[in-house]
């Protein structure tokens, strides 16, 4: 009984998220213009998994929005760039890992601000412009063919 208890003990205490941020000067990275580096940020969980529950549950979702994007919030920034991501896949022959195995799931962002500049950061989108109606020589000419 006591080395199930050791060995439950072991297993969870090598599952593990962290978050790590470090400042950055603002002269330490070109962004786009408009911006200014806040932050590099990176997010890790390390998951063991049992019979496919998670100690704790580790995947992309969980990584980037709920450790990266919610971290690069509370510092005041308005978007991520430069996100790199990987992990282990949650489908095909790699679902068998959810078993008995380790899953892990990272991302870096580098956390950005707007400057004060007369320009949004995130311009409106824009679209194509349909002719507002056919010319009006183009029905006459269809009733003069016959209607071909």
């Amino acid at each position: 009984m006591r080395s199930w208890l050791l060995i439950c003990t072991i297993v969870c205490c090598s599952s593990c998220t962290s978050l790590e941020v470090v400042r950055l000067r603002p002269d330490l990275l070109q962004t786009p213009r408009g911006t200014e580096p806040l932050a590099a940020i990176q997010a890790t969980c390390v998951g063991f998994y049992l019979f496919t529950l998670g100690i704790p549950n580790c995947d992309m979702d969980k990584v980037l929005n709920q450790m990266l994007a919610t971290a690069a919030r509370k510092l005041g920034a308005k978007r991520l760039i430069q996100v790199h991501h990987e992990g282990t896949p949650e489908g095909g022959i790699w679902w068998l890992t959810k078993l008995f195995w380790w899953r892990t799931a990272r991302a870096t962002g580098i956390a950005v601000v707007a400057e004060p500049a007369d320009e949004p950061l995130f311009p409106p989108e824009k679209r194509k412009s349909r002719p507002a109606s056919r010319p009006a020589s183009a029905p006459a000419s269809r009733a003069a063919s016959g209607g071909r």
